[in-house]
């Protein structure tokens, strides 16, 4: 399908391209300014890329060390979407004769009526794409009644890997409580036709884990008897708790890295990298971020965010019931204290049901105050 897929991989970079420009279009024209008068350059594009890849990285690491250390097993996950999901048409070759077929699951009919179902036709904005499928298969290719908008498709496809994942680590109860299960997942494009399919890393106590792999595999059942998920699925026990970073942070480098898969998740609004709350939450490293000089060396360790956390103590307060978390060294005099609410949203989409609003932050040593948040201010460049 390299013939065509072209088309959309250009697409996709496109979307990454225009991120590029806007964002350094608006850092050329704008600095930040101290409470002293220090004019401060915000971070390149390339920077935030960075900070997103250490980020990743950080968390799936302290994931393995830590429940390493608490004697957890890791559970390998990959999840799929039902073929319906997928280009209709899938030109194969006879191993025996050389001729060409198409094959699918579903007759065309059943495929055109599950996206009439799911509001997945017209509207597309992928015409040039129909076009080379029309031209690519000839007069095999029967798609003049109906048009399939793979945008609205691969969104409805994320829609349910998440929902199926959240059932998974949301649902799941021993004697009937509630077990909490710490986790780590990525979302990667299908390298023929981007659809997304859902990689994680899930850690449960040894004595819990083969319920967790009943309830696993209950949750898949459902979720492919109601022609959602799809037939394939791995689920692989990952004794060695210490290697568990491994096998989730080669897909994590390989769509944090990628251009084009930025591209495809900003174009379809999707998160790439989700974890559980367990370690460091993001809006901590952002504002710490700001303090850290990144080097190439640290993409391959993120161990020095660890080596930084020993020099200061970070509380984070929330604004609503009072309630504090303490990060790093309790004892540092090297204070971050963040003041923050949690914000509930109404949204279709499962990932932003709620978010982190930090509402004020500042820096301190000896118990004097040194930097606040409001201590900055947008400056506008003139021409």
């Amino acid at each position: 399908m390299k013939e065509f897929n072209n088309i959309l991989v250009n697409k996709y970079q496109n979307v990454y391209n225009y991120k590029l420009e806007k964002y350094e279009k608006f850092r050329s024209s704008n600095l930040l300014k101290d409470s002293n008068g220090k004019l401060i350059q915000l971070k390149s594009f390339e920077d935030k890329m960075k900070d997103d890849l250490l980020f990743t990285v950080f968390k799936t690491d302290e994931q393995s060390r830590k429940y390493a250390e608490d004697e957890k097993v890791g559970i390998f996950l990959t999840l799929t979407l039902d073929s319906v999901y997928h280009d209709f048409f899938k030109k194969k070759k006879n191993k025996r004769t050389g001729k060409s077929y198409i094959s699918n699951k579903y007759t065309y009919e059943e495929y055109k009526q599950f996206h009439i179902n799911n509001n997945n036709l017209d509207l597309t904005d992928i015409e040039e794409y129909e076009l080379e499928l029309e031209e690519f298969f000839g007069e095999n290719y029967p798609l003049d009644s109906v048009k399939i908008d793979r945008n609205k498709v691969i969104k409805s496809g994320y829609k349910v890997l998440q929902e199926s994942f959240r059932r998974i680590y949301n649902k799941f109860n021993v004697d009937r409580d509630y077990v909490k299960l710490p986790y780590s997942r990525v979302i990667e494009p299908h390298h023929g036709d981007f659809t997304p399919h859902l990689h994680a890393i899930i850690f449960v106590d040894r004595d819990k884990l083969e319920a967790l792999l009943i309830h696993i595999k209950k949750t898949i059942k459902i979720f492919q008897k109601s022609g959602n998920l799809g037939r394939q699925f791995d689920i692989e026990v990952l004794n060695d708790t210490k290697k568990t970073g491994g096998y989730i942070t080669k897909y994590i480098r390989k769509s944090l890295e990628s251009t084009f898969v930025k591209g495809w998740s900003q174009a379809h609004k999707i998160r790439l990298f989700q974890t559980s709350r367990d370690i460091l939450p993001r809006y901590i490293f952002k504002i710490l971020s700001g303090k850290i000089v990144i080097t190439d060396e640290d993409l391959v360790d993120s161990s020095y965010i660890n080596e930084h956390l020993k020099k200061i103590c970070v509380i984070s307060v929330n604004n609503t019931n009072g309630s504090r978390k303490i990060y790093g060294n309790r004892s540092s005099q090297r204070r971050l204290i963040i003041f923050k609410e949690v914000v509930q949203v109404e949204s279709s989409d499962i990932d932003d049901s709620e978010y982190t609003k930090v509402v004020d932050y500042q820096f301190s040593l000896d118990n004097n105050v040194y930097l606040r948040k409001e201590s900055y201010e947008f400056v506008k460049l003139t021409d």
